[in-house]
């Protein structure tokens, strides 16, 4: 390999089936000694395991009042929010399409709104074939509910990379980026739930997770009239998610065909009649933490919902009265 790419090597040893790191000298080549001939259990000090002690918060959920809200001005307080007016100024501030090989770029549309929910690359200029890459992040709610936080961000992630042509949902590879300040009882439980919700939902969709890392020092302490105050990041997930495409022409964009007069918008309620709003954008503009967070609740629908996309992609000249017909009849024999 480093021939081929004409990069410079030396060979440094080689791995023995002992536990042990040798290194040999040529001084003493001929005799049996090593200037270090240690076990590996002693460098990695394997005995001494981390322990970390800790309590499960209590959550406490009160019921959601929005009597007092003008419908109206909610329009607008939420449309005006930066996370929820445009995402542009994350987009123009680098290059969108570089190498000749993108499919899908972050610009929808004749106005070229940046709205796209996965990107999609070719592999080669010769091929069809590709990776469809997405993202998935829900930080807010992890202020009121961790576990809730990061199945929603599996959730979103996945509902995402759907717009492309993903042969299967188990074809998902993800990176778990994690971040939180593990310098206390409640994070360091927040933190074990956190793994262990995401782990049960990526088992039972035969989701892998083969590469991630973590921040988990994320606090900061300022000092002010003798008062200290601590600042700290509650323990969130940041995800993302690539899967290969063995035809990248059926990508889906979020993009109302102009064409058709008669087009119109599908609700698909993977929510099962849910309508929970803590750690909204609504909640945020009008200060507002009370009722019970969203969540990823059922497997078994995310599952029939894959298979639903990949059976409706075979009727792409259906009538939109057809379309509406085949996700009902495809998600229904699932579920």
């Amino acid at each position: 390999m480093c021939t081929r790419e004409k990069a410079p090597y030396a060979v440094i040893g080689q791995f023995i089936e002992k536990p042990e790191l040798i290194i040999e000298s040529r001084k003493y080549l001929s005799t049996n000694i090593f200037p270090i001939d240690v076990s590996l259990d002693f460098l990695l000090n394997v005995e001494n395991s981390l322990i970390r002690n800790c309590d499960k918060r209590q959550v406490l959920v009160n019921e959601e009042e929005y009597s007092s809200i003008n419908l109206e001005q909610s329009v607008v307080k939420v449309l005006k929010h930066p996370t929820v007016s445009s995402k542009s100024f994350l987009i123009t501030i680098g290059d969108r399409t570089v190498g000749g090989c993108t499919i899908r770029d972050q610009m929808v549309g004749p106005w070229q709104t940046p709205v796209a929910d996965c990107a999609v690359m070719l592999t080669s200029f010769w091929s069809k074939q590709g990776v469809a890459l997405a993202l998935g992040e829900r930080p807010p709610i992890a202020v009121f509910d961790v576990n809730a936080s990061v199945r929603m961000c599996l959730g979103e992630l996945i509902t995402n990379i759907l717009a492309a042509p993903i042969p299967n949902i188990s074809d998902i590879k993800l990176s778990a980026n994690w971040m939180g300040a593990v310098d206390e009882e409640f994070s360091n439980y927040d933190l074990y739930s956190a793994v262990s919700a995401i782990n049960n939902i990526c088992i039972e969709c035969d989701i892998s997770i083969p590469v991630g890392k973590d921040s988990l020092s994320m606090s900061a302490i300022k000092v002010e009239n003798n008062t200290t105050k601590k600042v700290k990041s509650p323990i969130s997930l940041n995800l993302s998610g690539v899967s290969k495409l063995n035809d990248t022409e059926g990508t889906w964009t979020p993009c109302l065909d102009r064409e058709i007069q008669d087009s119109c918008l599908i609700f698909l309620d993977l929510a099962e009649g849910e309508k929970r709003m803590r750690g909204s954008t609504f909640q945020s503009v009008f200060s507002i933490s009370s009722g019970k967070c969203p969540d990823f609740d059922s497997v078994k629908i995310i599952k029939a919902f894959s298979k639903a996309c990949n059976e409706i992609r075979f009727y792409e000249k259906s009538t939109v009265q057809n379309w509406s017909m085949l996700i009902t009849t495809a998600l229904m024999e699932d579920y």
